[in-house]
């Protein structure tokens, strides 16, 4: 089993939303990204979906790109995004009907064989210069979210973090999010969020105090899912457990 990550597809398919308005290099996007999925990720394998996975606002609008998903090759963990307005609001939504392939797992742990991921938003670093006082609280409450979910990992031998936001300010700071990682015993992080030519700058990549960083924005790694570890051994996705769920 190959573990990948590929972070902010923003698909569009019901809603007007076309993302080359961004840049050129997002022209067609949706294809791209299917193409090389197809080209590199087997049936057994897994890929975490860090976040802003739709621009549709309603669960109704937001199903025709989750089904997209769903038919690709592999398993696959996905959690919020700032920009995933039609997420599921009930708890017991981790699992949607009619989309096997699919597992929701923000603010969650879940387990599959060797491999563990804690899940969550994240948000914005104080410090950063897009932080704002209204940030606080949020902020505050997905520490929270993380710290209860990375508990949740275990002694499993391959322990994963997903965020959406990267665990670093625009200066390259840690906030809390950070010391809890290490704390936990964390050895890869993905993420994402940064977008355009200056994205790298701002983002962490490698490792760091042991913890090695992924930045899996799509328009970053040509719209290819990003491999993270290679686990010998097959597992039953449809078995994998979920161990914490956090209180919204």
């Amino acid at each position: 089993m190959i573990v990948f990550a590929l972070s902010d597809p923003h698909l569009a398919h019901a809603v007007d939303k076309p993302m080359d308005i961004f840049s050129s290099k997002w022209s067609g996007h949706p294809e791209k990204l299917f193409h090389a999925w197809r080209r590199v990720v087997g049936p057994r394998d897994l890929v975490l979906l860090p976040g802003d996975i739709s621009w549709g606002t309603k669960m109704r609008e937001a199903r025709p790109d989750l089904e997209a998903l769903d038919a690709l090759p592999g398993f696959k963990l996905v959690t919020k995004g700032n920009h995933d307005y039609w997420w599921p609001s009930k708890k017991r939504d981790f699992v949607l009907q009619g989309l096997p392939t699919l597992r929701f797992v923000h603010g969650r742990t879940f387990r599959i064989g060797p491999v563990a991921v804690a899940a969550t938003r994240g948000w914005k670093i104080p410090g950063d210069a897009w932080f704002e006082p209204q940030d606080q609280k949020i902020y505050t409450k997905e520490i929270r979210f993380l710290e209860q979910a990375l508990a949740a990992l275990g002694d499993a031998p391959f322990r994963l973090c997903m965020l959406h936001f990267p665990p670093f300010n625009d200066k390259k700071e840690m906030g809390e999010f950070v010391p809890l990682i290490e704390t936990h015993g964390v050895q890869d992080v993905v993420y994402g969020h940064l977008h355009g030519p200056s994205a790298l700058s701002f983002a962490v990549t490698g490792t760091h105090r042991n913890v090695r960083y992924h930045f899996t924005a799509c328009d970053a790694v040509d719209f290819t899912p990003v491999p993270i570890l290679e686990i010998d051994g097959t597992w039953d996705f449809a078995a994998a457990e979920v161990d914490f769920i956090v209180s919204d």
